[in-house]
C-alpha cells in the first residue's frame, strides 16, 4: 500500500475559472482503480485553486507555491502526474521545485507527450518515470513495480484495453472547494476518423465505445453524489456511433442538460431531434474551414464539396431545435491564401446571418503530438518557424504557466509558438494575414 497524489496541470491560465469547473476523467479512472488495489489517494487538479483575480507573470508561481504546499501536508510517496503538452513548462518547474524542498516522493509523468515521446520527454522534465501508454487498467500493476523498484524508467505497455472494465469514477479523492457543477464524460476512447491535425485516432490506437448502460450507469452515480447542472461529451460517439447514439438516448432521462463534441456530416433531423428532446443545448462542431483544397489537407472528408453543403442543411436544423453549434475553425495551413481566409470569413458571417447565435472556437493551426501533421514534420513534409508575436498564439493556443518567463523553444514543449510555413508567402506576410482575420473574425462573435 502506498501514498499516492495525482496532479493534474493547470490549464489554459487566462481562462482559469473555477465556476466551469470539471474535475479530469482520467484520474478519475486511475483514483478508483489504485483504491480498489489498496492505496491511499489524493487528487488534486491545480484548475481549481480558485484564482479568478490574478497577474499572468505571477499565476504560474502561485499555482505552483499553492501545490507544493498541499504536497507537503500529504506527504505521498508517488506523485503522480498527467499533463497535456501545453503543461510541460509547468511540470519542469515542478520538478525543480519539489528537488529544491528535498521532497523525495517519486514522480510519475503521463500523458500526450509522455506516450508519443517518452525519451525527449523524460530528458525535458527530469520525473523519475515516464508512462508510454494509456491501459488504465493495468496501471495499478505499475505502480507495484515502481513501489518494488522493478521497472525501467521510461514505461510502455500496450493501448489493448476493455474499457468496459474501467471502474465508474467518482472523483472522491479531489478536494473540491465547491462540489463541481459540469463533468466531462467520455462514451469512446479514439475516433472513426484520421483527421491530419487531431491524435486521438493514434494516441487510442483506433476506436472503443463504452455501452449505452454503462454511460448511463455513470451518469447516474454523479447526479447521486454531486447534482450536477451539466455533462459534456468531449467526442462524438453520440452522433457518429448512430446505433448507440439511438439507445444512449432512448435511456438518458434528460433530467441534467448535456453538450456533445460532433462532427456535422453525422447530424440529421432524426438524431438532432432525439438529443434535443433529451436536454441537448450546445453543439461541438468541427467545421474546420470552408475552402475545399484545405478539407483535403486536413483530410477532414472525402468529399469536401458535399461536406460543406451538410454543413448548411444542418445549421438549419440545429436552429430550429435552438440547439447552439459552437464551430471549430482552424487557420494558418501551409495552403492558406488570402482568397481562402476571406473566403471563411464570408462563410461565417453567413452562418452568423442564418443563426445568430452560432459561436465559434477560433485557432491558429499548431503542431499537436502524436498527429498525421507531427509524422509530416518528422519526415520533413511541413515546415515551422517561431511566430513573431506571441500574443497571437497567447490568446488562442491555450499558452500556459511559464512559457514566457522560461523562454522554452522547442517544438515539443511549447508548439503555440511555432506557425506552419506556408506554401506562396514569406513569414512576415503570412503572419500579419492571419492576424488580420483573427481580429476580423472576433468581431463576428458580437454580429
Amino acid at each position: 500500500m502506498a501514498n499516492i497524489l495525482q496532479v493534474f496541470t493547470p490549464g489554459a491560465l487566462f481562462k482559469l475559472q473555477t465556476e466551469t469547473y470539471s474535475p479530469p476523467l482520467v484520474l478519475g479512472y486511475l483514483e478508483k482503480i489504485m483504491e480498489n488495489l489498496g492505496h491511499i489517494v489524493t487528487s488534486i487538479d491545480c484548475n481549481n485553486y480558485g484564482l479568478f483575480e490574478f497577474n499572468k507573470d505571477t499565476i504560474g508561481e502561485v499555482i505552483l507555491d499553492k501545490l507544493i504546499e498541499d504536497i507537503k501536508k500529504n506527504q505521498p510517496e508517488i506523485i503522480l502526474i498527467s499533463s497535456w503538452t501545453y503543461g510541460l513548462p509547468f511540470v519542469i518547474e515542478l520538478i525543480k521545485k519539489l528537488k529544491q524542498e528535498k521532497i523525495n516522493a517519486k514522480t510519475i509523468l503521463g500523458g500526450y507527450n509522455a506516450t508519443v515521446l517518452p525519451k525527449e520527454t523524460l530528458e525535458l522534465t527530469k520525473v523519475d518515470y515516464i508512462y508510454a501508454g494509456n491501459n488504465l487498467i493495468e496501471f495499478g500493476e505499475v505502480i507495484g513495480d515502481i513501489i518494488k523498484g522493478n521497472t525501467n524508467k521510461i514505461i510502455k505497455q500496450s493501448s489493448e484495453m476493455d474499457i468496459e472494465k474501467l471502474p465508474l469514477a467518482t472523483f472522491s479523492s479531489f478536494q473540491f472547494k465547491d462540489n463541481p457543477k459540469k463533468f466531462n464524460l467520455m462514451s469512446s476512447f479514439g475516433c472513426m476518423y484520421r483527421c491530419k491535425f487531431c491524435s486521438d485516432c493514434r494516441i487510442w490506437d483506433g476506436y472503443k465505445s463504452f455501452s449505452p448502460e454503462r454511460m448511463i450507469e455513470q451518469i447516474q452515480l454523479l447526479k447521486k453524489l454531486y447534482k450536477p447542472v451539466y455533462f459534456s461529451f468531449w467526442e462524438s460517439n453520440i452522433t457518429m456511433n448512430r446505433p448507440y447514439g439511438k439507445k444512449f438516448l432512448e435511456m438518458y432521462d434528460g433530467e441534467v442538460p448535456w453538450f456533445t463534441y460532433s462532427r456535422f456530416d453525422s447530424l440529421d433531423k432524426e438524431i438532432v431531434d432525439m438529443m434535443a428532446n433529451k436536454g441537448c443545448k450546445y453543439l461541438f462542431m468541427g467545421s474546420e474551414h470552408f475552402s475545399e483544397e484545405i478539407l483535403n489537407y486536413f483530410e477532414k472528408t472525402k468529399d469536401p464539396k458535399k461536406y460543406i453543403e451538410k454543413f448548411w442543411d444542418v445549421l438549419k436544423i440545429l436552429k430550429d431545435y435552438d440547439i447552439i453549434p459552437i464551430l471549430s475553425i482552424l487557420i494558418g495551413s501551409p495552403k492558406e491564401t488570402r482568397d481562402t481566409l476571406e473566403s471563411l470569413y464570408q462563410n461565417l458571417l453567413k452562418a452568423k446571418k442564418i443563426n445568430p447565435k452560432v459561436e465559434f472556437e477560433l485557432s491558429p493551426l499548431t503542431l499537436e503530438i502524436g498527429t498525421g501533421l507531427w509524422e509530416e514534420y518528422k519526415e520533413g513534409k511541413v515546415k515551422l518557424y517561431p511566430t513573431k508575436d506571441i500574443t497571437l498564439m497567447r490568446e488562442y493556443s491555450g499558452v500556459q504557466a511559464f512559457i514566457d518567463k522560461h523562454q522554452y523553444e522547442d517544438v515539443i514543449i511549447t508548439p503555440q509558438k511555432f506557425l506552419f510555413k506556408n506554401e506562396s508567402m514569406p513569414e512576415i506576410e503570412f503572419e500579419s494575414l492571419i492576424k488580420e482575420y483573427v481580429a476580423k473574425i472576433e468581431k463576428l462573435r458580437k454580429y
